[in-house]
């Protein structure tokens, strides 16, 4: 072999070699303070937002004062004293009549009685003020009202109420009262817990004894004082002695007092009458409102007090000998939701 063959063999094994031994390539060096770009990533496109669902709240229902009513039929609550020439009740007798009557009176609203009582058939205010202080004391009772009238009887009407009263009381008398001196229509304006005010007034109508005609106009007369009274609410209650066969005849419930409230019509069949009769229930009492206020799932005629009633259902009269009974007339009661 030549001396350039030689040279030129050993020439590539040296390169050879010298490639084998070759670092692989080094990564790009980056410069102090310049971090090394970053793979670039695809961008996701942001979720869609749904916006809220507005959901209007549901109004709460609207909580109004609560009232209760009861008129009540006390049959002749005379006191025991004589104030005008007649013949005192004893004074046994006397208590004995008002711890009935006021257990009937009582029987509602979990012993408490009625925010407003409406009563008939009562002497006069000695009466009503002793049956308040004597057996309603507990009751909390602010108002006794009962303005003297004609009646032949001297029986009157009146007002027990919790409310204060908001004004003067007045006795309408009866457009026919120059023939027959009767009961007249007692306006007693009362003051409620929230500042309102609700014009009661308590009836008795002229008995059956009398022409229809007297209680057609005394129904007209109450009609026409609730209709104009100034007050928030009005309220009226006691014994019209309209009976069912003359209702059913005049139409006076339903037709003088087709635009108010009337408990035995805003209830009807639930109860078979305040008073019992020949065999027969009649609705002579009643609760009557101007607005359209009565709960009439409350109205009712009570009648779980003790001896209230005889065996067969009807209402107990009082007995002077062994003070059982109350009256002869149940009760009627309902409440009122006043806004």
């Amino acid at each position: 072999m030549s001396k350039i063959n030689y040279f030129l063999v050993n020439s590539l094994l040296i390169a050879s070699l010298f490639s084998c031994q070759q670092a692989p390539p080094s990564k790009q060096k980056t410069q102090p303070g310049n971090p090394a770009p970053k793979a670039a990533t695809p961008k996701t496109p942001p979720a869609p937002v749904t916006p809220p669902v507005k959901v209007n709240p549901v109004p709460p229902e609207p909580t109004g004062l609560k009232v209760s009513v009861m008129a009540y039929n006390l049959e002749n609550l005379f006191d025991n004293v004589s104030d005008n020439g007649e013949t005192p009740v004893a004074d046994d007798v006397f208590a004995k009549k008002l711890s009935r009557v006021a257990k009937g009176i009582l029987q509602v609203q979990n012993g408490q009685g009625p925010d407003i009582l409406f009563v008939e058939e009562v002497e006069n205010i000695n009466a009503l003020n002793q049956l308040r202080d004597r057996e309603l004391a507990a009751a909390g009772y602010k108002t006794v009202s009962l303005l003297e009238g004609d009646d032949e009887r001297g029986i009157d009407v009146g007002i027990i109420s919790r409310f204060p009263v908001a004004g003067e009381a007045k006795l309408h008398k009866m457009p026919f009262s120059d023939v027959n001196p009767t009961r007249g229509i007692l306006e007693v304006p009362l003051k409620l817990p929230n500042g309102k005010v609700i014009r009661a007034f308590a009836v008795h109508f002229p008995s059956q004894a009398n022409p229809v005609e007297q209680r057609k106009a005394a129904s007209e007369l109450l009609r026409d004082l609730m209709t104009h009274a100034n007050a928030d609410y009005v309220v009226a209650g006691g014994d019209t002695n309209v009976n069912n066969s003359e209702e059913e005849r005049e139409k006076i419930y339903s037709g003088i007092f087709k635009d108010f409230q009337v408990t035995h019509l805003v209830a009807p069949g639930k109860w078979q009458g305040s008073y019992f009769y020949n065999g027969r229930w009649d609705y002579l009492d009643a609760i009557l409102t101007r607005e359209k206020v009565m709960l009439p799932e409350t109205a009712t005629t009570p009648k779980s007090a003790e001896t209230q009633l005889n065996d067969n259902g009807s209402p107990k009269r009082f007995s002077k000998t062994d003070g059982t009974g109350i009256s002869d007339h149940l009760p009627v009661y309902v409440e009122l939701n006043l806004l």
